[in-house]
């Protein structure tokens, strides 16, 4: 899978809409987005890699119509 970062992106969404969309605070986006290994970076979890999957999937069906 992408990065959070490349994911978001590729949306074209803000850190703010991207965490509205996932209901959760922009400060997770954030620290999803840091580069690994650096101060502040946390590893999303499970749930949130397969809700990015889902909104993924939701935005390109939105797209074809």
């Amino acid at each position: 899978m992408k990065t959070m970062k490349e994911q978001r992106t590729r949306l074209q969404m803000t850190q703010q809409v991207f965490a509205d969309k996932l209901n959760v605070s922009i400060g997770a986006v954030r620290s999803w987005e840091q580069t690994p290994g650096s101060k502040g970076y946390k590893t999303p979890s499970g749930l949130a890699v397969r809700a990015v999957e889902m909104l993924i999937k939701l935005e390109i069906t939105k797209e074809k119509k």
